[in-house]
């Protein structure tokens, strides 16, 4: 799989603070992880996409749905700036071998070893 974040700001004023967060949502077990929190500064014209390469292993004989869910958000309401997310679906033939936790911590490892460093 192949993940792409694009972070930008058009705008030409001041550079921007914001919070990202960046979570795993697997609407069929009702489990929730965030991947990534950070504070960032964006500077004015900042335009950087990000792209993680996950490997896809075994992650279980059940097939299931899963959400990426990222968002901007201004750090002292958490008020959502913008937010985008991309559903998918992990496809097999069979019953539940992986955990969310130990599906969640296999996500985690896969975007430390591919280097995703914010500004």
């Amino acid at each position: 799989m192949i993940i792409t974040i694009k972070l930008k700001n058009p705008s030409v004023a001041p550079p921007m603070d914001v919070g990202f967060v960046w979570y795993l949502w697997l609407p069929g077990l009702s489990y929730w992880d965030p991947v990534m929190a950070s504070p960032l500064l964006l500077p004015e014209g900042y335009d950087e996409t990000f792209i993680i390469p996950l490997p896809i292993g075994n992650w279980g004989e059940t097939s299931f749905s899963a959400c990426w869910v990222v968002a901007l958000l201004e750090p002292s309401t958490l008020d959502v700036i913008d937010m985008d997310y991309a559903f998918w679906l992990y496809q097999t033939t069979g019953g539940l071998s992986t955990s969310p936790e130990a599906f969640a911590e296999q996500v985690e490892k896969a975007i430390e070893e591919n280097s995703l460093n914010f500004p």
